[in-house]
């Protein structure tokens, strides 16, 4: 089986990210599998360094030149099965599985998101056999089945891999004995960042050698630099500027903060979980799903910083908890998110499209 992920979008995203890991996942397993994505992204230098088969594109292209392009290459590599994470793409790569007379096509639909089938993706349902990839067992039972030639499959996540050690605490302004809170970010998750902030603020006066660092794309924009020199806790905190792989900065942690939602946020925790740290984070259905509640980190409700402050330090203050809510949610994510359950459901679910593409032919 021959499969393509293809993505528009020049970020490094959750969906990037579910592209990269997924992409791996078939590939381990013999499939021949390529990606499409942007010139001059992040997903073409890791999928290029992972030894996946890359291809890039203009992702500001119009939909006309990238069905022509596409179609050509589903048919030269013989493409069975094709990945798409946007009613756009998936309206582009559907045409061309319809020009080519080979394949079907899977949209991921991110975690806890609601999907609405606009005009283009209506489109592109009549023009190539379809189905959903989700995460979770309730977006399945949720998802829209009028269209769809394949029922939702749930393929769940499972932790990305880490190239390289630790970055040092030294390098990252950590004070000797001091608490490293590392958060993951990406420009979707401003609203969030600010308990980070308002946290800091208030626990800062007992905790004098807890610093935070912010690393992801736009993790060194202006205003959240603004944002924390007005909440008084900048000296706390340090943005670095976008990196390929955050994993060595997130080995680096005494604590996670998620702040994303969607694929992100589920991905973020599920790697500090990984890697035995407990995660702090407000409580929503994407870090419901991964975090218990002083069991593996902490759930924070949503607009009482008062509640938070307390919280969050009696954490930073007792490395015994830490420790054992890093190790209970690290076995936590070997038991819910074990690698095989991911390779699995992905295999079994591109084999049923590549099946139901074949019978086009």
């Amino acid at each position: 089986m021959r499969a393509l992920f293809h993505l528009s979008d020049e970020a490094w995203t959750g969906a990037a990210r579910a592209v990269l890991l997924r992409a791996r996942a078939l590939q381990e397993r013999g499939h021949g599998v390529g990606v499409v994505c942007c010139s001059g992204s992040a997903l073409e230098r890791r999928a290029t360094a992972a030894g996946l088969d890359t291809m890039v594109m203009d992702g500001h292209g119009s939909t006309i030149s990238g069905t022509r392009v596409l179609s050509r290459r589903l048919l030269d590599n013989e493409t069975d099965v094709s990945f798409v994470a946007t009613e756009r793409d998936q309206l582009v790569v559907s045409s061309a599985v319809c020009f080519a007379k080979r394949g079907a096509v899977l949209r991921s639909v991110p975690a806890f998101q609601e999907l609405t089938v606009g005009r283009s993706g209506a489109l592109a349902l009549k023009l190539a056999p379809s189905g959903l990839l989700v995460s979770q067992p309730a977006d399945a039972a949720a998802a829209p089945i009028r269209g769809w030639r394949l029922p939702p499959a749930v393929v769940p996540f499972a932790a990305e891999t880490v190239a390289g050690s630790a970055e040092s605490r030294d390098g990252l302004s950590v004070p000797e004995g001091g608490t490293l809170i590392v958060c993951p970010y990406e420009p979707a998750a401003r609203t969030g960042i600010a308990t980070l902030f308002r946290a800091l603020r208030l626990v800062a006066p007992r905790h004098a050698d807890v610093r935070a660092v912010v690393v992801g794309p736009g993790a060194d924009d202006a205003e959240l630099r603004m944002h924390a020199s007005a909440l008084g806790v900048s000296r706390l905190v340090r943005f670095l500027a976008p990196t390929d792989d955050p994993m060595p900065t997130l080995a680096a942690a005494d604590v996670g903060w998620v702040v994303a939602g969607g694929d992100a946020g589920l991905l973020d925790a599920i790697a500090f979980m990984t890697r035995g740290m407990p995660v702090i984070a407000e409580r929503s259905p994407v870090t419901q799903q991964c975090v218990v509640d002083t069991v593996t980190g902490l759930l924070l409700p949503p607009a009482e910083p008062a509640y938070h402050a307390s919280a969050v330090a009696a954490l930073l203050a007792n490395a015994e908890l830490r420790s054992a809510m890093g190790r209970a949610g690290q076995q936590r994510a070997q038991r819910e998110f074990p690698w095989a359950n991911t390779v699995d459901a992905l295999e079994k679910v591109a084999v049923a499209a590549a099946e139901l593409g074949a019978k086009r032919r």
